[in-house]
């Protein structure tokens, strides 16, 4: 008797560990292609200019609020810097979520950027995942470089007499983390911001990366950005403040909508940032 429920319960095993795999296949299989349909989706809704619609499809942490969202992707319309998008692939990963990978065609030159997008379960609905990954032009990626070997900050100046307070930031960032300014319009090509990065209860430097973005259906496209490494705290009386500019290195002119994006460079600790934007008018 003993031997015979042994038995049993070997083919039961062996039963499981035979159906499992093609579970897991057939789960991955199917949640490929709800996937995918979900992302093509996020397409076609961006294609026929409803954005409702589109807004079904996404999780975009860029936003505050869906009311905020649908606003932004309205202008949108009018100021996308791509004019098609093509979904090139899409993977399963370990974490039965999927990643995938878009084309984006710009307007202006053809060339297309290629971005990853994670598309997670939600609620039992396959969605495409936005936490602000970012497109460059060849142009402005060519700027960076430059900027970075000659080293240093610019020597443009905003002109106190003309300035105007364009918007600001206030965020704690995490590691590797990012907040945003609210969007505002650019006349010109540069802007100023002045303000403060530190870690409270430290005073070593820290490294924040300073951009001008648009912000898109699949990603922040970056108009230009400048890197500042220091200490800079408003936490006493001896404090200081920075002064920096960053200006817009793709040949775009009054440029609508856009915001300026602090990143957090270290992958090993946080830092506060707060900030001032302003453009001579």
């Amino acid at each position: 008797m003993k031997n015979k429920l042994a038995s049993l319960v070997v083919i039961s095993c062996m039963m499981l560990v035979a159906i499992f795999p093609s579970i897991t296949k057939a789960y991955s299989t199917d949640g490929k292609e709800l996937a995918k349909q979900s992302v093509n989706n996020y397409i076609k809704a961006i294609q026929n200019r409803n954005v409702d619609e589109a807004s079904k499809w996404v999780i975009d942490t860029r936003f505050n609020s869906t009311a905020e969202q649908i606003s932004e992707y309205k202008e949108l319309l009018s100021t996308n810097p791509f004019s098609k998008v093509y979904l090139e692939r899409i993977n399963a990963n370990s974490d039965y979520s999927f990643t995938a990978t878009l084309n984006l065609v710009r307007k202006d030159n053809n060339e297309v950027n290629k971005v990853s997008l994670p598309v997670i379960n939600k609620d039992g609905k396959w969605k495409l995942l936005i936490e602000g990954q970012e497109t460059m032009s060849s142009a402005v990626k060519g700027e960076i470089q430059l900027d970075k070997k000659l080293s240093g900050l610019s020597d443009d100046t905003i002109t106190p007499m003309a300035a105007v307070h364009v918007g600001s930031y206030n965020d704690w960032l995490a590691k590797s983390g990012s907040t945003y300014s609210g969007s505002f319009d650019m006349i010109g090509k540069i802007i100023g911001v002045s303000g403060w990065q530190y870690q409270p209860a430290f005073t070593d430097a820290r490294t924040v990366i300073y951009q001008i973005v648009k912000k898109g259906f699949f990603s922040d496209d970056v108009k230009g950005e400048t890197t500042l490494t220091g200490y800079y705290t408003d936490e006493s009386a001896s404090g200081s403040s920075f002064y920096l500019t960053v200006s817009v290195t793709d040949g775009s002119s009054s440029l609508q909508g856009v915001s300026v994006k602090a990143k957090n460079a270290s992958s090993i600790s946080g830092v506060f940032v707060k900030g001032f934007i302003y453009e001579n008018r």
